[in-house]
């Protein structure tokens, strides 16, 4: 499965050189990540409008599960998604997005309850903050590992350069004061290990504390 413009494709395999195209999902808009979740719905991130939108195979159809608040200019958005280990007994997902109400990116948990995201469930895992000031690189990819361990890609909020930028006379324009930074959460790949109370540890081997 992947996209190929606003729609979500599938290459069926009919031999070794033969695939055929078969448009699973149409008519998505700013549509960049999706997620299979274990009884094989596939959920969708809408990064502009804040969507979540759930395909069932079975019925062939799609539906709203829920829309959240975003701040969508500069690549922030509804960004990245991940599904719970145990979603066949807990129903959690994890979005990861930039709300209009906090200057900076979140994690937050959400209970679904059948195709319905139940948006007062949502448990903020972690936050951060992160400059809105016209500049770009952002990211927001996140996985489980088979530890249960949550990884969560950041990007670096600095403005794009074929090297890191490093201007010591504009904090926007300098990657020293992200990517660089340890004690920034901004430009890493970060680790942690949710809880069922909505709090999370830090999983032996990570470099920095989170």
């Amino acid at each position: 499965f992947f996209f190929l413009g606003l729609n979500i494709v599938e290459a069926q395999y009919l031999g070794p050189t033969e695939f055929q195209r078969v448009d699973v999902v149409t008519g998505l808009s700013n549509s960049t990540t999706f997620k299979f979740s274990p009884d094989g719905r596939m959920f969708i991130l809408d990064r502009i409008g804040g969507e979540v939108v759930v395909y069932r195979p079975d019925a062939q159809s799609k539906v709203s599960a829920g829309t959240l608040s975003v701040f969508s200019d500069l690549e922030d958005g509804l960004v990245g998604i991940a599904i719970d280990p145990n979603f066949a007994t807990n129903n959690y997902i994890y979005l990861h997005y930039s709300p209009l109400g906090f200057v900076g990116n979140r994690v937050s948990r959400f209970t679904m309850i059948g195709d319905q995201m139940e948006m007062s469930s949502e448990v903020v895992l972690l936050q951060w903050s992160t400059q809105r000031n016209n500049y770009y690189h952002a990211a927001g990819d996140m996985e489980f590992d088979s530890q249960g361990n949550l990884y969560i890609a950041t990007g670096d909020n600095s403005n794009h350069s074929d090297y890191a930028l490093l201007d010591e006379t504009d904090p926007d324009q300098s990657a020293e004061n992200t990517s660089s930074n340890t004690n920034d959460l901004r430009g890493k790949v970060l680790r942690i290990t949710p809880q069922p109370d909505g709090s999370y540890t830090i999983p032996p081997g990570n470099l920095f504390p989170v």
